[in-house]
């Protein structure tokens, strides 16, 4: 939604029965003015039929990702096998679905994900620690199973000895399973869509957003995972993903500039509406349909901290600009800026986020010259 529809929308919930004319009157504006913006609000869902009953997706944003729980164990001394290491550990809930919807949730918009879990201590963790900003009631539970989960070994130096990862749970993701969910996903006004989905999965979500006319944000999570991407993208409004599972989905090497460049006209021509194709410290690229192309520097950290929220803050800038209405180039600045501010903490989606805080940062590494 745009200022001007969440303006109108606060008035509705406080008020279902209000007029137009009030409305108008508290808003500052004309009668047809607010007349588009009913008219626009009932077509995306978010307020159903007469006295304008608030439908159940108030913000409209519906994630269809991973969630899980990464623990890191670190090792206080030279690792020796077949025996007990003496080691710290941290817990942290995480998968890019997750991610993507806590940011959102910080950001003042109401997620819904849906996911798959089990009934155990992972799951609870997960809610307990992010059930403030993200809404859980359609993530579906199995038994005999466990929630997704990533371990990894790291020895004193940080560095990555074993890395362990339990995501058997995704197998309960089918086309039946997200057929379920249809009415949910009819009533959204955005859809996410994350590739640790299956394929199956994927392009079924695709198609549907196609023939139902509803926003698709595709966000890329590996090179490997790159093959859950159908041939045919139309219908997807807007794909966030790299140089190199660019280059792992169109088989190429990624040797000079110019190869670089190509890539976001070979996407557009796979039928999507919008590419944005990162490459970390080097500039970004993005490329719509109507051949709108631009390049961006991202800003660079005197200190990183932790690159591990970097890409999820930066697809969730994204789609903050994309619900807010903004035009492109502040809409990147905007990702650019949450990836900046969260490599600089530990925290894979930082505590301090707000709409204020994010459109503040923006404004601030302008006037620094570094976007």
């Amino acid at each position: 939604m745009n200022k001007n529809e969440k303006a109108v929308l606060d008035l509705i919930k406080a008020d279902p029965y209000i007029s137009q004319k009030e409305l108008g009157q508290k808003l500052n504006l004309t009668r047809s003015t607010i007349a588009s913006i009913i008219s626009s609000l009932n077509k995306k869902n978010i307020i159903l039929g007469r006295g304008y009953i608030l439908s159940d997706f108030s913000s409209g944003v519906v994630c269809i990702g991973g969630m899980n729980v990464d623990r890191k164990y670190y090792f206080k001394g030279d690792l020796i096998f077949e025996t007990s290491n003496p080691a710290r550990s941290e817990a942290f809930v995480g998968g890019v679905g997750r991610n993507v919807c806590e940011n959102l949730g910080r950001l003042g918009f109401v997620p819904y994900i849906l996911s798959v879990a089990a009934n155990d201590f992972d799951f609870d963790l997960i809610k307990n620690q992010s059930g403030s900003f993200v809404n859980f009631d359609y993530v579906s539970t199995f038994a005999n199973a466990k929630t997704g989960s990533y371990s990894a070994l790291l020895d004193k130096n940080g560095d990555l000895i074993l890395a362990l990862a339990d995501m058997d749970i995704y197998e309960h993701m089918t086309v039946e399973w997200i057929r379920s969910y249809e009415e949910v996903l009819k009533n959204s006004q955005l859809i996410i869509l994350d590739l640790n989905t299956p394929k199956d999965v994927v392009s079924y979500v695709i198609e549907f957003s196609r023939t139902n006319e509803i926003d698709l944000v595709v966000i890329t999570v590996s090179s490997p995972k790159m093959e859950r991407l159908p041939e045919n993208l139309k219908g997807l409004s807007f794909l966030i993903t790299n140089e190199d599972e660019s280059a792992a989905y169109f088989s190429e090497d990624i040797k000079t500039e110019e190869d670089f460049l190509l890539l976001a006209d070979k996407w557009i021509a796979k039928g999507l509406d919008n590419v944005i194709v990162t490459r970390s410290t080097k500039s970004c690229l993005y490329q719509n349909k109507d051949g709108e192309r631009m390049l961006f520097k991202p800003p660079l950290a005197d200190k990183v901290l932790d690159v591990t929220g970097a890409g999820d803050s930066f697809s969730a800038g994204i789609i903050y600009g994309l619900l807010m209405d903004y035009d492109m180039k502040k809409t990147i600045e905007l990702a650019l800026t949450n990836a900046y501010e969260t490599v600089q903490v530990p925290e894979t989606v930082r505590k301090n986020l707000t709409d204020k805080v994010l459109e503040e940062e923006r404004k601030k590494l302008i006037e620094k010259g570094l976007l």
